[in-house]
């Protein structure tokens, strides 16, 4: 099982039990543990979840093990027949964690439709989808008797060309 997440404005590949090195967090110390809640992608090895733009309800879970350093990196900077010369020197601050687990919860998970904006629910293990598509029949039938008819809208044609011939 693998999690990519995003931690630091940057975006990880997870596994459990793994050490990795992520931008310094100053207001954790050694020990603490941290919930990244930030996840893109899970994959359980049967399955794949991808988020929009975050899986719901999944979560990963790490310890704080040591506040370190990255190697050094040289900047020189040299212009040349004109005696200039700067060596600077950079090291950047990391803090390493060590993912404890990765959690999912997906009984039923729900996909937006983009064009309908109307929520489909995905049957879950225990339950068929017949049971999924009649609830929504149910819903759906309920919402078309609370929709407006055509012609109820406040704006009349009338007034829609009395502002035209003014200009």
């Amino acid at each position: 099982m693998y999690a990519i997440a995003k931690i630091g404005g940057m975006q990880f590949k997870l596994q459990k039990g793994e050490k990795i090195a992520v931008p310094r967090m100053n207001q954790k110390k050694v020990g603490d543990t941290i919930e990244i809640a930030e996840v893109l992608l899970l994959n359980d090895g049967n399955k794949s979840y991808v988020g929009q733009p975050f899986v719901e309800k999944s979560k990963v879970i790490a310890e704080v093990i040591d506040h370190i350093k990255d190697d050094k990196v040289t900047v020189y900077k040299k212009k040349r027949r004109k005696g200039y010369s700067v060596k600077h020197g950079h090291r950047q601050l990391l803090t390493e964690i060590l993912i404890t687990d990765i959690i999912i919860q997906t009984k039923t998970s729900h996909k937006k439709d983009a064009v309908k904006g109307k929520i489909e629910e995905v049957p879950a293990e225990g339950e068929s989808a017949d049971e999924v598509l009649s609830e929504e029949a149910i819903e759906e039938t309920d919402l078309d008797e609370n929709a407006e008819e055509p012609g109820d809208s406040d704006l009349t044609d009338d007034t829609a060309k009395s502002s035209h011939d003014e200009s």
